[in-house]
């Protein structure tokens, strides 16, 4: 279990233009997209923005940069407001086939999720120790700067307006029993869940490192979304045993 007094929260809230494209794995030609970011896509937008404002490259000893990131992180707690579309747009692709010199074209199919305007929030929850032997004394400066620098949370189309940051040490919520969050959680953390949600199967980021994804530890994560009402919900929940139930600047996360 852990301590607070060693934990370090930052909530990032931002915008989308269009909407957004997280690729999912799998072996089939079409490519399906997530309906909603995992953390792995959190984790991703925050350490390109970090590498870019340090002017760090993307990628150290064959490594994603992401992945000191990846270690440094408890928890990843996500939640979108939007009404969510999903669409598959046929694109035509090229590469070269160096044998027969020769290019060569097909047509797949690429998922996207259209949500204009739609408002992303993200509580990422980390190690301080670690966030600081990474960054230096500066760290909190160096890692709210580099949320304000993202981009993208998604494919590189997948562009956003950072709205606002928020940071602190997160506290133990007092009360026993059942609690209600907004934000995405993983499915172990609770006995029981009251409420309209979407149960996603997500790569593991507490035990899969960033970018090695031959053979990931999956996890299954839950969405406080409505797909019948196209918005998000806000969910009962009965924490399992080992949950950590955090207050967050006033919001209720669960941490595993």
């Amino acid at each position: 279990m852990f301590k607070t007094n060693l934990l370090f929260f930052l909530k990032i809230k931002f915008r989308y233009h269009w909407g957004y494209t997280v690729f999912k794995g799998g072996p089939s030609k079409s490519r399906t997209s997530h309906l909603l970011p995992p953390p792995t896509t959190i984790i991703g937008a925050l350490a390109y923005g970090l590498r870019r404002t340090m002017k760090l490259p993307e990628e150290e000893n064959g490594f994603s940069g992401a992945e000191s990131l990846r270690r440094a992180t408890v928890s990843v707690n996500i939640r979108v407001s939007g009404a969510l579309s999903e669409f598959m747009d046929v694109s035509k692709i090229w590469w070269f086939r160096e044998r027969e010199r020769k290019m060569k074209f097909d047509a797949v199919a690429l998922g996207k999720i259209y949500a204009p305007s739609a408002i992303g929030e993200a509580i990422i929850i980390f190690d301080k120790a670690s966030l600081k032997e990474m960054l230096g004394e500066e760290f909190i400066e160096k890692i709210v700067s580099s949320a304000y620098s993202i981009s993208r949370v998604g494919s590189k189309e997948s562009i956003v307006n950072v709205e606002n940051v928020s940071y602190g040490e997160p506290r133990i919520h007092e009360a026993s029993g059942k609690v209600e969050t907004k934000y995405s959680f993983w499915r172990e953390c609770a006995k029981k869940i009251v409420g309209d949600r979407i149960e996603s199967k997500v790569i593991d980021f507490r035990a899969t490192p960033i970018g090695n994804y031959l053979k990931p530890k999956w996890g299954v994560m839950v969405y406080p979304y409505s797909l019948v009402k196209k918005k998000p919900t806000i969910l009962e929940v009965m924490p399992s045993e080992n949950t950590l139930v955090l207050n967050v600047g006033g919001d209720i996360v669960l941490v595993r």
